[in-house]
């Protein structure tokens, strides 16, 4: 409050610096107009400058009100949304309501835009204006089978980890092509003794087989190289060390522990990054995605979940998850159950909210069985 002082029309900027005992420094600055018309209010909910992604959508909310000085219009208010510069589509968008929202795709990454919300009430206006930067979003890792468990018997088959995928949530058109850039990260839970230290890096080319490209979407693994690996997970044995399902009576040179666990990360960048700067945990650009192995001398199945083509799903459609299982010899059969695992005070894996059963290969469930703005994980 500026006691005392009468401010004459026009445009005005007040800045409020804010020091602390130890020197810290904060400031923030508003920017207003007087006038002497009787004009209605007009704010753009949030900050002035806002940070935006080509391939998400943005909503912006407008907060409108008559004025309420004498000789003010007595008509409704109507709103109007304008976007510099103009974004192709822009006839698609409603801009005479209260909210805007803004498509993925409409902007361009790299472009700054000025978002400027009118309200009008009669001959009367008033405009508040945003700065919206559009920077480009990380692409969408996506690992195929994730996390599960693998075997590891003598001459198995060879394995791979799948992130073809992965996508550019910014690309479109021809450019949704253009592939992405691919590098890999191993590690293994390591104990000393009997004490867990936890995961430690250990090099892909020791589990991978013999000039394995490790900068592809698809890593291929070795039986043998992850069995050679397997001595290496405590410093009291030098046995082959795997997670469950060793033989029973106990045969030397094996045994089982539960924290022998294998971690493997991708980091996927998009191709737009210069050829010097590589794609891996350093570089700002990258996003990763992991993937826990535990391991079996006998024979184990296959079972994935196909990747959904987007992380984030509305609760006004069905929701569906496509499972399959491989290795089954002529003649077997599996049993099948689907279970939630997160969030635990929220269980939707119910007869009520599925169109499918819980003991199918696929899981369907009922428009809005997930609500709020939740992150569910399924197994």
């Amino acid at each position: 409050q500026c006691s005392g002082v009468t401010l004459p029309q026009g445009d005005f900027a007040l800045r409020l610096t804010l020091r602390n005992w130890v020197g810290g420094v904060a400031k923030t600055t508003v920017h207003f107009s007087k006038t002497a018309a009787a004009v209605p209010v007009a704010i753009i909910s949030g900050r002035a400058s806002v940070s935006a992604r080509s391939g998400k959508e943005l909503v912006l909310e407008g907060i409108m009100a008559p004025s309420n000085c004498l000789g003010a219009s007595t008509n409704a208010l109507a709103p109007r949304w304008t976007i510099a510069p103009s974004p192709a589509g822009i006839g698609a968008l409603n801009l005479r309501q209260q909210s805007l929202v803004v498509p993925k795709h409409t902007f361009v990454t790299g472009t700054t835009y000025t978002v400027s919300f009118t309200v009008t009430q009669g001959a009367a206006s008033s405009t508040r204006s945003v700065t919206i930067d559009v920077s480009p979003s990380p692409p969408i890792p996506l690992l195929a089978g994730g996390s599960r468990l693998i075997s590891l018997i003598e001459n198995g088959s060879p394995l791979a980890l799948d992130a073809s995928p992965s996508y550019d949530p910014d690309a479109t058109g021809a450019a949704a092509n253009t592939p992405l850039r691919f590098a890999w990260y191993c590690e293994f839970n390591y104990k000393a003794g009997e004490a867990l230290v936890g995961f430690q890096p250990t090099p892909c080319a020791l589990l991978t087989p013999p000039g394995a490209a490790l900068d592809e979407a698809i890593l291929s693994i070795s039986p043998d190289g992850m069995r050679a690996q397997s001595r290496n997970f405590s410093s009291a044995s030098t046995d082959r060390t795997f997670t469950q399902g060793c033989p029973t009576p106990p045969e030397a040179g094996i045994r089982c522990d539960p924290d022998a666990l294998f971690r493997f990360t991708v980091f996927v960048c998009t191709q737009g990054l210069p050829d010097a700067l590589a794609c891996s945990a350093s570089n700002p650009g990258a996003a990763s995605s992991s993937a826990v192995w535990a391991t079996t001398p006998a024979v184990a199945l296959a079972v994935r979940i196909v990747p959904l083509e987007s992380i984030r799903v509305a609760n006004t459609f069905t929701t569906k998850l496509l499972g399959s299982v491989a290795g089954l010899v002529a003649g077997q059969s599996a049993s099948l159950k689907w279970v939630q695992t997160a969030p635990s005070d929220v269980q939707v894996v119910t007869t009520a909210n599925l169109l499918t059963s819980q003991f199918a290969r696929n899981l369907v469930l009922k428009r809005g069985a997930l609500t709020g703005a939740s992150t569910y994980t399924f197994r």
